[in-house]
């Protein structure tokens, strides 16, 4: 959608919808050489003003978003921050900020299509440790390899804290899930659904968290989501299921 249209909605926008709008003004401001003020950001239509969007239009859209888009915006503008997107310009004052120009390119795919896309996924994930850990890789580098790495790290992660003591990552699953001896061995009351589980954990700590903690792959963006997907439904299984 063309961030023009985004002001002809009859709606708040939600969370993915503020993030484009945010960065599509971003790099309006940039482009004309103009101070950034985190602060503006958070004003629908400050941002509508940056984007040369008619008057009219514009208190539509302040009234439609008065109360959800500072909320929004200001989150997703402290990560920008966090990461390194915007950066202080000491030049120009202390409440200003600059786009990082290496972050350029990252910052304008989120304001296209496919950022859209990813950035409503984001948001369906249940877990919100996964969630928050790859949204900051999406700001910071969007690459669908290092989406899978910080995916598997969540899951194994979340596996350690059920044990005690070193304990090698390929044996991770077995410590934590094995119907016999896991330290989580009645997430399912039925034993055949319980090692299918750990079947299922082990094969995506192996086929894709191995790879992925030792080297680049060449990985397709869907591929990279479904894998986050899948490892979210793990979590969320263990979350939901967790009877020890």
């Amino acid at each position: 959608m063309d961030l023009h249209e985004f002001f002809k909605l009859n709606r708040p926008l939600n969370q993915s919808e503020t993030q484009q709008l945010i960065a599509g003004a971003i790099l309006a401001l940039t482009e004309a050489e103009q101070q950034i003020s985190p602060a503006n950001l958070t004003s629908a239509e400050h941002c509508a003003l940056q984007l040369g969007i008619i008057s009219a239009d514009r208190e539509t859209f302040r009234k439609a978003n008065f109360a959800t888009f500072p909320v929004l915006a200001n989150t997703f503008i402290n990560r920008l921050i966090q990461v390194g997107v915007l950066e202080h310009d000491w030049v120009a004052g202390t409440n200003s900020h600059k786009l990082n120009p290496n972050r350029k390119p990252t910052l304008a795919m989120l304001t296209t299509h496919e950022g859209l896309e990813i950035t409503e996924f984001v948001e369906t994930l249940h877990d919100a440790g996964l969630r928050s850990r790859c949204e900051s890789m999406l700001i910071n580098t969007g690459s669908p390899d290092t989406l899978i790495r910080e995916a598997v790290t969540v899951l194994e992660d979340r596996l350690r804290q059920s044990v005690e003591g070193k304990v090698d990552r390929r044996d991770l699953p077995a410590k934590v899930l094995h119907p016999d001896s896991g330290t989580k061995k009645n997430i399912f009351p039925d034993a055949a659904l319980q090692l299918d589980f750990f079947h299922l954990v082990r094969g995506v700590l192996g086929h894709y968290g191995t790879p992925a903690h030792h080297g680049l792959q060449e990985i397709g963006q869907q591929t990279a989501t479904r894998v986050v997907g899948m490892i979210d439904e793990i979590l969320d299984t263990m979350s939901i299921n967790d009877s020890t």
